[in-house]
């Protein structure tokens, strides 16, 4: 399988967006889920948790993670491991945009992309 990241619809939430890279839904893989994640600047997630383990990597950008309470600077190449059930939480703390690379296993189901997003078709992008 190959994609590429350009030519995928964006997916807009709340000060955040993502590409789907990989899911059940988009290319019938079962066993893992990632999307390409783009926080604004002061942007970021809720705390939250996992039914399985998910890992960030920060592509582009400076920020903080949260895991169990614990914050961490997190920056291009960081690489965040938040393990099952852990609550955790990401905030962009840079003055630009943070790109990341969000790898689930198990999968995000697609239906979380769709009921928390919006999806803008690349035609419009």
């Amino acid at each position: 399988m190959h994609r590429n990241a350009s030519e995928l619809d964006t997916w807009q939430g709340s000060g955040r967006s993502c590409k789907i890279l990989v899911s059940l839904e988009e290319t019938g893989t079962r066993d893992i889920s990632a999307l390409l994640v783009k926080f604004e600047p002061g942007e970021g997630t809720p705390v939250h948790t996992h039914d399985g383990i998910e890992l960030m990597f920060v592509i582009e950008g400076e920020g903080i993670s949260v895991e169990d309470g614990k914050e961490n600077k997190i920056s291009k190449n960081s690489v965040v491991l938040a393990e099952k059930g852990v609550p955790h939480q990401i905030m962009n703390g840079s003055d630009g945009p943070m790109h990341m690379i969000c790898v689930y296993a198990p999968p995000l189901p697609d239906s979380y992309i769709m009921a928390n997003y919006k999806r803008i078709p690349k035609a419009e992008e």
